[in-house]
């Protein structure tokens, strides 16, 4: 099945793809030379004799064909190698004709091959990336297991335990299994395994794909949707960061007209409200624009979408909690998801410092 895999991998890295048969031996020994003839024991009966010379016959193939293996693959390393990087080993007379490719190779990794602790810690951060649930499980397995072998390369491999937990947190990053997630949770730990891993979200997210919704959007949709979801939670932190920084700068200003002893009159609490809401709502409406017209982008490349998406346009209606693109028969008074304050009086004349966004620009 193996082949011969042996001739170029150290005992110790075959012992481990192939299990020996018994404890202190090794999977793969190199064929040796059985001599001209073969060792019949004295005495021998012609069927004794006829088993040794077919088990010499034998025992001479392999170990002829083992030299071809090995020239062959010395020549196809030095063909990929320049012979300078291998010149330390070359006899005088000889060459390289007596060196096993699996020496030649392991010299190789040991002089040229070193993995350093500044390409442990690049891999390590690589180990840790997001992954992006719009690409395929596939994707999230290669960077797993390819940080695993890079790290064991370098002596410095992850546990299972370590392996299970990070992938699992990059699963659970995304948001969109967390019902997957319950369920590897509930699982035995003797079925914790990478391999019942893989398995496991492999399936979830096959059914992710197949759950299509009637926008067409499907998979992708849905990834969409939760992008914009932390699009607009980092919208809304951003707005009450600038609030209160406003309503401090605000404070700030009353404080020091009245160490002034200026005129309260001409600032009130309810201008400096009105300012902060006003910069805020300006705020949040440039950022909603620049994220619609990124989810127009991405919505026009997906496989499967039929109805081109476009922007809200101004219909002359007017509501205090929804600004100015809502439909006509929407307004302030039969708002029926109103925030706190709502003005039920206000109008595109008079918007009663609600809602910016939308207004038309003059």
């Amino acid at each position: 099945m193996y082949g011969h895999l042996g001739m170029i991998l150290p005992p110790h890295v075959y012992n481990s793809i192939v299990p020996p048969l018994n404890a202190g031996t090794n999977s793969w020994n190199d064929p040796i030379n059985p001599g001209i003839n073969p060792a019949v024991p004295p005495n021998a009966t012609p069927e004794v004799v006829a088993y040794y010379r077919d088990n010499h016959k034998e025992t001479l193939r392999i170990w002829k064909l083992s030299l071809n293996v090995n020239a062959a693959l010395r020549k196809n390393l030095l063909s990929a190698v320049d012979e300078i990087y291998l010149r330390a080993l070359k006899a005088p007379h000889t060459g390289f004709s007596n060196l096993k490719a699996r020496d030649m190779l392991s010299y190789l990794f040991q002089i040229y091959g070193k993995i350093t602790p500044q390409a442990l810690e690049a891999n390590d951060k690589v180990f840790r990336t997001d992954w992006d649930p719009t690409t395929p499980f596939e994707m999230l397995i290669d960077q797993i297991e390819s940080c695993q072998e890079f790290a064991q390369d370098g002596n410095q491999p992850y546990s299972s335990r370590q392996i299970l937990t990070q992938a699992y947190n990059l699963v659970f990053k995304t948001g969109m299994f967390f019902d997957d997630c319950k369920e590897w949770n509930k699982k035995p730990p003797q079925e914790k395994t990478w391999t019942n891993f893989k398995t496991h979200f492999l399936n979830a997210q096959e059914q992710v794909r197949m759950q299509q919704t009637t926008k067409q959007t499907g998979y992708y949709g849905q990834a969409l949707d939760h992008h914009l979801q932390q699009q607009c939670l980092q919208i809304e932190e951003a707005t009450r960061l600038q609030c209160l920084k406003i309503e401090e700068a605000t404070q700030q200003m009353i404080d020091t007209v009245k160490n002034s002893n200026t005129d309260m009159s001409t600032i009130t609490a309810p201008t400096a409200a009105s300012s902060a809401h006003s910069t805020a709502t300006t705020f949040s409406q440039a950022r909603f624009e620049e994220l619609f017209d990124i989810l127009n982008k991405r919505l026009d490349k997906l496989e499967g979408s039929k109805k081109p998406r476009t922007k809200p346009t101004d219909r002359g209606g007017y509501c205090w909690t929804h600004g100015y693109l809502v439909d006509p028969r929407h307004n302030s008074m039969n708002c029926k998801k109103k925030k706190p304050g709502h003005q039920d009086n206000a109008t595109r004349a008079d918007n009663m410092g609600g809602s910016q966004y939308g207004k038309p620009t003059t």
